[in-house]
């Protein structure tokens, strides 16, 4: 039988990654309509490639039924549904990301409150809305740090300055403790050989611009906060937090300002996310369609005996 590369091949397999990310994107919508949208930085990986798995052993045969990929149901480790779960798994992972941020900005629930003080302990929020509440920039706890960068960026060292200032209410400000936190964050990148060789003239330029700005800028005028995903940068900013007077381990959000309208940024992500798919998913897609009509024209010899 003579396999078309488009039909035969290439079209299950973007009908197989829309399905799975489809499936994804609903399952996330659950979680963030019932205020549970922030997830931590594993799950962001995980749970993209359990869906792989569960769409492909659900799926693989019914797209691919004339191709010889062999039962994933008895065996998950043929080479064809390797090369799928390895190709759709990347393609679930790197969508997920900004897909997940275009549904949270979207669905994810948002807290109103009059004051600050309203925050229940260890109350989980992902956007908050408040009437009456007071930052003060004399009360910053200043932390900088650098790191390896990744990605485009390696060969490079990641410069970071971390700002968080505590949220009282503007009745009783300094009377209780903090009820959250507000984080800042400035990052520059700058040369590993400048680094290895002592030469600190770009860190010291990149704590005196981050000072400056942070004392330049208005911080108590924002349109709403937002929750600081669950990741290592949140946590970071949590332990500098718990080094403060007004800290106590019941109110411990940490929180970023936000101007940009939730809507708008919740298009531009989905924006974004059809321009990866397009840059990066289809791709893959071709590389991994190749594979597998090659791998189908190999064993198919096998499929007539």
């Amino acid at each position: 039988m003579k396999h078309s590369f488009w039909k035969h091949v290439f079209l299950p397999f973007i009908l197989l990654s829309f399905s799975i990310l489809f499936a994804l994107g609903l399952f996330y919508a659950v979680f963030a309509r019932s205020g549970n949208a922030n997830w931590p930085f594993w799950a962001m990986w995980l749970v993209p490639l359990l869906f792989t798995i569960i769409g492909i052993w659900f799926l693989c045969d019914r797209l691919f039924k004339s191709q010889y990929l062999g039962s994933p149901w008895f065996n998950f480790i043929t080479p064809a549904v390797f090369c799928l779960f390895l190709s759709l798994g990347m393609i679930s992972v790197f969508m997920f990301i900004p897909l997940s941020k275009s549904i949270r900005y979207n669905l994810a629930k948002v807290t109103r409150l009059e004051s600050v003080n309203n925050i229940k302990p260890y109350q989980s929020i992902d956007f908050l809305e408040l009437d009456d509440w007071h930052v003060d920039r004399m009360r910053v706890m200043p932390f900088s740090y650098f790191e390896f960068a990744g990605g485009s960026r390696i060969g490079q060292v990641e410069l970071n300055t971390l700002f968080v200032v505590p949220l009282f209410s503007k009745k009783d400000p300094y009377l209780t403790t903090a009820k959250a936190w507000m984080g800042f964050k400035y990052t520059d990148y700058v040369s590993l050989m400048d680094v290895i060789r002592g030469n600190e003239e770009d860190a010291e330029e990149h704590l005196r611009r981050s000072y400056s700005h942070f004392q330049k800028r208005d911080i108590g005028d924002f349109a709403y906060l937002e929750a600081l995903p669950k990741n290592k940068v949140r946590g970071m900013f949590q332990q500098l937090a718990a080094a403060h007077t007004f800290y106590t381990s019941a109110y411990d959000n940490v929180f970023i300002g936000q101007e940009v309208e939730r809507d708008v940024l919740s298009m531009y992500y989905l924006k974004f996310s059809v321009f990866l798919y397009l840059i990066v998913a289809l791709p893959i897609a071709l590389i991994a369609s190749g594979i597998l009509l090659w791998i189908h024209k190999r064993n198919e010899p096998l499929t007539k005996l």
